[in-house]
């Protein structure tokens, strides 16, 4: 790939996902909310998982793989609990219950 004459290898490319997969699993629960957002089709962007702070919020089931490897690393790091880890795990549909306290 090039940008502006510079080479950027595959293997630079992938090697910086991870890196930046890694970093967002470690301190997206800093954040008061965190949206998971899937933009590989064009024109049409999907909602993949939220958080608010490190609570799950909600999770939409699809045939990509970094939402699992997400709960896996995040789970390892203690940075996401037993029942988010499952739900994303499991690829099922969940929407937190509307009645529980979320702060806005």
């Amino acid at each position: 790939m090039e940008s502006n004459g510079l080479h950027i290898s595959g293997n630079n490319i992938k090697l910086n996902f991870n890196e930046s997969f890694k970093n967002i699993a470690k301190y997206f629960f800093y954040f008061d909310k965190t949206d998971f957002i899937y933009t590989g089709n064009a024109d049409q962007n999907s909602l993949i998982m939220s958080f608010r702070k490190s609570e799950l919020v909600n999770f939409t089931a699809s045939d990509l793989d970094y939402p699992q490897k997400f709960a896996d690393y995040a789970f390892q790091g203690d940075r996401s609990n037993t029942d988010a880890h499952a739900i994303i795990k499991a690829n099922q549909n969940y929407q937190a219950d509307p009645g529980r306290d979320h702060p806005q």
